[in-house]
């Protein structure tokens, strides 16, 4: 990978850390930061599991990032798209910590937590002191069973959209990516 001079790697798709070697893994690209300082790797986890030498390399490996699911700013608003629990065991594991690169939390917009939006933003930027990022639910996963009630409007989409803008704006943040 390194021959074609890729410098961001990232990790997603299931759960990255639920894998059997993970901590040889780590083990590996630990090594090939400091061989090559100027790689990034990037991590999307539940945030659910905890996996001490990873959140150790967060807080102090300059090199990995994370990006955490979260879909609400408490357990109700949560629970609609990642079930019951969910969030207190994601902040259970990232409140202990204190990370080297901001986190990124990311939130499944749909209907029964889009009018949290707004919380979200200010209890990620605020208390979790990560960057906050959006995307819309879509037609798989948990979604399928129940997309009627979760599906919104291009106008909703839209007017979320406007009010996420303006967060962004008026915290001088211009873009959340992983």
């Amino acid at each position: 990978v390194f021959v074609y001079g890729a410098k961001d790697i990232s990790f997603a798709g299931g759960e990255p850390l639920l894998h059997t070697q993970f901590d040889l893994i780590l083990d590996r690209l630990t090594e090939i930061t400091r061989q090559n300082p100027d790689v990034e790797f990037g991590f999307v986890t539940n945030g659910t599991l905890y996996n001490k030498k990873f959140y150790d390399l967060l807080e102090n490996n300059k090199s990995f990032y994370v990006q955490i699911s979260l879909d609400g700013h408490d357990e109700e608003s949560c629970a609609s798209m990642r079930g019951k629990g969910t969030f207190t065991k994601v902040i259970e594991n990232v409140k202990k910590r204190k990370f080297i690169n901001k986190p990124i939390y990311k939130m499944i917009i749909n209907k029964t937590n889009a009018s949290c939006v707004e919380k979200y933003f200010h209890f990620v930027y605020d208390e979790l002191e990560g960057l906050p990022s959006y995307a819309y639910a879509n037609l798989m996963g948990n979604a399928v069973s129940n997309w009627r009630e979760m599906n919104l409007t291009t106008e909703e989409k839209v007017k979320i959209l406007k009010i996420i803008q303006k967060l962004y704006e008026e915290n001088n943040i211009k873009n959340v990516l992983l």
